[in-house]
């Protein structure tokens, strides 16, 4: 049996504390471990966090307008969500005109919009449509949605932000 000394034995023992015991007093262990998995977990709280913060904060609306850019008096316009059930409506709106629903701000709930409405003794209606936010709208300012009803049967779309 080969004999070793005990000064080696020592720092094989050593050895292995320091690497088995990873709660360890070594500062070289505190600065290339500890410090960068501090670092790293900061770094994903505050990602997280602000990842959830800005995802949280939904879009509000508190009026809704329909332009007449036609020549004729538009007599009834109606404006329905799909999976809300909710409607606005103006009648006889004037060529040049505008009918407003200005109310309380109103989460968005980005359900399918279809407008009907009679032009020229011709009921139309639009398709389905869902409201497409542009990345420009501020999320603490209410949107106003605009519809503009065209001579050619066409309806226009968009969105505007003002003051509160």
């Amino acid at each position: 049996m080969p004999t070793t000394s005990s000064t080696t034995l020592t720092s094989v023992a050593l050895l292995i504390r320091k690497t088995h015991h990873p709660v360890s007093h070594d500062k070289t262990y505190k600065t290339a471990v500890l410090k960068p998995m501090r670092f790293t977990l900061i770094f994903v709280s505050l990602f997280l966090l602000s990842a959830c913060a800005s995802i949280s904060k939904p879009y509000y609306y508190n009026e809704i307008v329909v332009y007449n850019s036609t020549q004729q008096l538009i007599p009834h316009v109606v404006i329905r969500a799909k999976e809300t059930q909710r409607m606005f409506s103006c009648r006889n709106i004037a060529p040049g005109a505008k009918c407003s629903n200005k109310s309380k701000s109103k989460k968005i709930k980005n359900s399918k919009l279809k407008i009907t409405w009679t032009y020229n003794g011709t009921e139309r209606t639009t398709d389905n449509f869902k409201i497409t936010i542009p990345e420009n709208m501020l999320k603490s300012l209410p949107l106003r949605g605009v519809i503009s009803l065209e001579s050619d049967g066409k309806v226009k779309f968009w969105l505007e932000q003002g003051k509160l």
